[in-house]
């Protein structure tokens, strides 16, 4: 399964922040989490329609007070494994996984509990497959504190044991392993990238993880990283992997003496990672040089693009792009519009998603200079970038206040998804809540917020975390939102090029009456909308067909009918999908004589 999913990073830096602070800030979170943050949603394909998000299903019977971000992967409508954790009633945090089947969710089940002595378990990826093949992979730890490495996979629609991964080295208390990113060509063939994070020296250094048939080897700081990162923080934003031996990742490293920070690529090819990289036409690490690697996506071996920020020099705050042909990568170019956008010199580009030579659609931020930071979009077609412009339709959701892109996901060249947050009340920065904006056949329609997260998100913190998209075109999301007790929670919702809205039943209860010499028709509104506001009424009288509309109110007159005629009324109700069936048929009334 080739893994083009969009980044999935919680990106909760403060709007108000200069690109330097708000870099090492993202950068710093995810070091903290290790990847216990994680989210999932699908693409779209024609037209694109949303379900209500609901809660986990199956974590009210776990749950004692708040549950972590997770993972998702979508292999085709309806059919999706999601991850993540929660914390149960003695407090101590677990994994979980929970299946959704031709689209009914299994409800959600504890994995890792017989490794988890110490308490602090989570899945922070998972990879399918096929549909009822998946591997979910996260970290746990022992009675010692440490943290180490595990997996659990799914054959034919039933979880295993979970299985530890051998750590690179003897790990001392408060030493952390995990795996963060993962892609698996089949169940038992998995590529995957974390982290080893020592306590004693406050370091941290991506490494690689590889399963082959079935078993996992011991992982690996990526070649030349300690060259790099001697004594700093190195994070790990992608992972994408075109087939079983060869992947493209992307990151960064801070050095916590100076705290400059360079991003830095990397490939394994057949089988065999090489020495990370810098982008060309991106300096080395010196004072003042800022650079990430934030999204990688590749459609195929040796074929990438690759996105971030960089700042060198008189070049503050850029939004770059870079692309690999044939295993052979091209210095960074910047990502056309955006220098519009950015008033104030800080734009990063956070988000790829790639599906063919050429075609690619990207999502990123920009200050638009009252200190406000704005998502973008952009699109890439036969090779040339179209110029970046803002999410359509922001403003009347936001005011222009703020809005933060965290994940993009495309199903085929120009048909995407892109989430994220935007903060709606123009004079703070909470309360946020959750968008999501599709593109169609390359044109971006207008940001809509999740539906059903108005109602869940009574704590005033919602978003996006991960979006997911199948090669059916269908579409899975995952997000958190608070409670009013201030409790996270994460929430589902998927898409489909199928409406989920139908036309409505019939309108009920109709009677007529005769009065100061004119018909009376009442109603009662139909027991099921189709999903959508009823938008009017129409009333037809028998015989003669005589018809009188309203737009809201449940009664209408008639006036005129022909004297000494029994007449009935049928009611029917318009909404947005079309026209109901007629209702029963009200009672008879002889019109005056």
């Amino acid at each position: 399964m080739r893994e083009l999913r969009g980044r999935s990073v919680t990106t909760s830096a403060p709007r108000h922040m200069s690109r330097h602070g708000r870099v090492l800030s993202v950068l710093t979170m995810a070091v903290v989490v290790l990847g216990f943050n994680v989210v999932s949603i699908a693409a779209a394909s024609t037209g694109v329609y949303w379900t209500k998000a609901i809660t986990v299903p199956g974590l009210t019977s776990l749950v004692s007070n708040a549950v972590f971000k997770g993972a998702i992967s979508c292999t085709s409508t309806g059919n999706c494994v999601a991850g993540g954790a929660y914390l149960d009633a003695p407090g101590a945090q677990q994994a979980f996984v929970d299946g959704e089947v031709n689209g009914v969710w299994s409800g959600a089940e504890e994995v890792a509990a017989s490794l988890n002595v110490a308490g602090v378990a989570s899945i922070y990826a998972v990879s399918c497959p096929s549909v009822g093949y998946c591997t979910a992979a996260g970290g746990f730890t022992d009675a010692s504190g440490r943290a180490h490495a595990f997996a659990v996979s799914e054959m034919n629609g039933l979880w295993g044991d979970p299985v530890p991964i051998a750590d690179e080295s003897a790990l001392a208390k408060g030493d952390v392993i995990t795996i963060q990113k993962l892609s698996c060509s089949s169940v038992g063939n998995c590529n995957g990238v974390g982290a080893f994070a020592s306590a004693a020296n406050q370091t941290e250094q991506p490494m690689s993880f590889k399963e082959v048939n079935g078993v996992w080897s011991t992982p690996i700081v990526l070649p030349g990283l300690t060259t790099l990162n001697p004594s700093g923080i190195g994070i790990i934003s992608m992972l994408s992997c075109p087939s079983a031996s060869s992947c493209s990742v992307g990151g960064a490293v801070i050095n916590l003496s100076n705290f400059q920070i360079t991003g830095f690529l990397d490939e394994e090819v057949n089988g065999v990672w090489g020495t990370v990289f810098l982008p060309s036409g991106i300096d080395g690490p010196a004072q003042g040089n800022i650079s990430t690697v934030d999204s990688v996506s590749c459609y195929a071996s040796g074929d990438c693009t690759a996105g971030g920020t960089f700042t060198q020099e008189n070049i503050v705050g850029e939004a770059y792009v870079v692309t690999e042909v044939n295993g052979v990568w091209g210095s960074v170019q910047d990502l056309p519009g955006v220098d519009g956008l950015n008033k104030d010199e800080n734009a990063n580009l956070s988000g790829l998603s790639c599906t063919s030579e050429g075609d690619c659609s990207a999502t990123g931020s920009y200050d638009d200079g009252s200190q406000q930071v704005q998502a973008f979009v952009d699109t890439e077609t036969n090779g040339i970038w179209q110029n970046a412009m803002p999410v359509p339709g922001m403003n009347p959701l936001n005011g222009d206040i703020g809005s933060l892109p965290v994940s993009i996901s495309c199903s085929s060249p120009g048909n995407c998804t892109s989430g994220g947050d935007y903060v709606d009340d123009g004079v703070s920065e909470t309360p946020t809540q959750a968008y999501l904006v599709n593109e169609v056949n390359g044109v971006w329609a207008d940001v809509t917020e999740v539906p059903g997260t108005e109602t869940l998100n009574k704590g005033d913190v919602a978003t996006v975390t991960q979006v997911s998209c199948s090669a059916d075109g269908a579409c899975g999301v995952v997000g958190t939102f608070q409670d009013v007790t201030h409790t996270t929670h994460e929430f589902l919702t998927s898409s489909s090029s199928t409406s989920p809205y139908t036309i409505a039943s019939a309108p009920r209860k109709v009677t007529a009456m005769l009065k100061a010499g004119r018909i009376v028709v009442r109603w009662s509104p139909p027991t099921n909308d189709g999903g959508t506001p009823i938008l009017s009424y129409s009333v037809t009288s028998m015989p003669r067909s005589t018809t009188c509309s309203t737009k809201v109110a449940t009664s209408c007159t008639f006036a005129g009918l022909k004297k000494r005629v029994h007449y009935t009324f049928q009611v029917r109700a318009l909404n947005v999908q079309g026209t109901s069936v007629p209702s029963a048929k009200s009672n008879v009334v002889l019109a005056n004589r």
